[in-house]
């Protein structure tokens, strides 16, 4: 999904496809990987946004 290698703060931000924003955290990157365990967010269709290190990246994501 997202390449490179991760340290630090980043965020993460959940849009449903209409465009309304679902939730939002803070994540602590360690050993270059992010961990993502979300059980409020119900199951369908997001897009997910990470802003890492003043740069964002954009992902769709099935939650099942």
């Amino acid at each position: 999904m997202f390449a490179g290698n991760l340290e630090g703060e980043a965020e993460l931000i959940f849009y449903n496809l209409a465009g309304k924003k679902m939730d939002s955290f803070k994540l602590d990157a360690r050993n270059g990987k992010l961990s993502i365990d979300h059980p409020q967010l119900p199951n369908g269709v997001y897009l997910m946004k990470l802003i890492y290190n003043g740069q964002e990246f954009t992902q769709k994501v099935i939650k099942k």
